[in-house]
Order: C-alpha cells, then structure tokens, then sequence
C-alpha cells in the first residue's frame, strides 16, 4: 500500500514569469508526476520575488464523482498546520501576552505530564520543538473516541521517552496543548484566533481551519491511496481533535499568500501581519536532527542544510 501526496505547494523549481516556456516546462513536470505517482488530482503554487507566478490544479479531487481539482480546491494541508498555530504563538508574543519562555503551566494549569517536574518546566518553545520528553502517542487521538481535552489529560499517563530537551520525537500532541495555550491566552479558541488573525489578514478566504467547517462544501479532497497498483477511496481520518496540529484545510491560491508573507518578513499587501522580530525568531534553529534520523523525504526535498553528521 502505498501513500499518496495530495497536496505540493514547494517544488526545486523556479518559475521565470517572462518566459513561457518555464511556465510550459513546469505544466509538463507536473503532468508526468502526476502520472508516474498515480496521483488523482494536486494543487500547486509558484511564489517568487514578492508575487505569485502560477497557481494552478491537476486531475480530479475525487476520482468518483471526477470533479476537477482547481486552485481554489481544498486540500487537508496535514501538519503545515503547526506552522500556523507557531504563527499564532508568536502573534501573542508580539502583543506581550506571553514569551517564548513562559511555563507552560503559567497559561494552561490543567497541563500535567509523567512527572512533577518536567510538567512544571516544559516551555512554550518546548511544546513547538518536538523535545518535551514524550514518544509518539499519535495512538491517543487516531484510535480512541475521546475529546480534545480529554487527550491532554491522559498525558500524565505516559511514562517520558526520555529527558526533557535531551532527544526528539516528532510530537502531535503538543501542539494540541499549543493551541490550549492560544485559547487560554488569548479568549478564542485556535480555530478561531487563526481565522481571525492570519486567514483573514491574508485573504485565505477559502481556508477552513477543521474538516468540520467544511460542512455543505463539495469542493474539497478525498482521501485516495494506491492498493494494489489501483487508486481507491478511502474513509477519512479526521484531525480535528488535534486540530492545531494539523487539521487546516486550504487552496494553492490562499498557500500562495501565507507563502508570500513568511518571505516578505511577516508582511503581506503593505500590511505588518507579524513583527520581523518574530518571524526571524520563527526561522531559527530549536532543535538540530542528524540526517540519519530525518524523514526519507529528504532525499526529494534535497534541503541545502550544513553538515550535521
């Protein structure tokens, strides 16, 4: 069984918009990719020096009733999310409501791990870096019918996976609490915050924040995989108990604007969405991961990162 990507906004090409044939050569990488992946239908996005140069959909968004996937079809944008709700945190860092640093207890009392000690030290940084000490419990929320809150108080259940800041474990979870800690702060829930002070900001105006605001939407994604070298529908697994995770659904059209933000220093259409202050403290490096222990998309990506091993 094999998985297959439905959404590429990031691609090792650079598109000129003065040259047809870039935009002709593109059109056909795509197109091949499409057909050598057995991909259903995709949405991508080329941004470059401050402007959006192509968007544009490939295939079909479900392969039964074969709707066209378009630039404004939605995709689940999976754990670009944590982007988002990081975004978010650093929102209310701007505005002083808390810092990087804060416990994250001094926000969210209800917050309990293992141990007395690692709950009363685990910071705001810690939660969004992967290095609070627990191992994958992703088993939490994907194969138990338990609430949000619910998840995070079963944490001080699970014994650590190591110290505190000493290892990494790519962690879902924390990044529920992250968005607790938005709620808390800030009097919203994630949800909302992220509607009203990024989607909005940056005209995301067909993003959606959970699968369950997509009721009475057609124009959405369907989960597909290829079983058996053939391409099928499959039920869907909801993100939305760890929404700030990775349950935000968008379109090429809308990644194109956060994409043009982050590379304009936090600044989209003549308008400060975040502080450059922020944005740089939001690039920088939290936790390094040696190349042996990165995922194998690595070898796609080709990301040009100094030598770690």
């Amino acid at each position: 069984m094999k998985k297959l990507p439905l959404l590429l906004l990031l691609l090792p090409f650079l598109v000129n918009a003065q040259h047809t044939d870039d935009i002709k050569t593109l059109d056909a990488y795509v197109k091949q990719g499409i057909k050598e992946w057995k991909v259903p239908g995709l949405s991508i996005a080329v941004v470059k020096d401050g402007k959006k140069l192509f968007s544009k959909g490939y295939g079909v968004i479900d392969i039964e009733s074969k709707n066209p996937a378009t630039s404004s079809s939605r995709f689940m944008i999976g754990s670009t999310t944590k982007a988002m709700t990081a975004l978010a945190l650093a929102i209310l860092v701007d505005e002083e409501k808390l810092g990087w640093d804060d416990k994250v207890i001094d926000h969210y009392p209800e917050f309990q791990l293992y141990d007395a000690y690692v709950t009363r030290d685990v910071t705001i940084i810690d939660l969004l870096s992967h290095r609070a000490g627990l191992g994958n419990a992703d088993f939490l929320w994907s194969l138990n019918d338990i609430s949000s809150e619910e998840i995070v108080r079963r944490l001080k259940y699970l014994k650590p996976y190591y110290p505190l800041r000493g290892d990494y474990t790519y962690q879902n979870i924390m990044y529920l609490v992250a968005g607790m800690v938005i709620e808390k702060v800030s009097g919203q829930p994630w949800k909302d915050f992220i509607k009203e002070r990024i989607f909005d900001p940056l005209g995301m105006s067909n993003s959606r924040a959970m699968y369950s605001g997509l009721t009475g939407e057609s124009d959405f994604a369907r989960p597909h995989y290829l079983v058996d070298e053939k391409v099928e529908i499959i039920p869907f697994l909801s993100a939305d108990k760890i929404g700030p995770a990775g349950s935000v659904w968008s379109t090429s059209d809308d990644m194109s604007n956060w994409m043009l933000m982050l590379l304009d220093s936090g600044q989209f259409n003549n308008r400060q969405i975040i502080s450059k202050v922020r944005i740089k403290e939001l690039w920088d490096t939290y936790t390094v991961i040696p190349r042996g222990q990165f995922y194998p998309t690595r070898k796609v990506t080709k990301p040009n990162w100094p030598p770690m091993d």
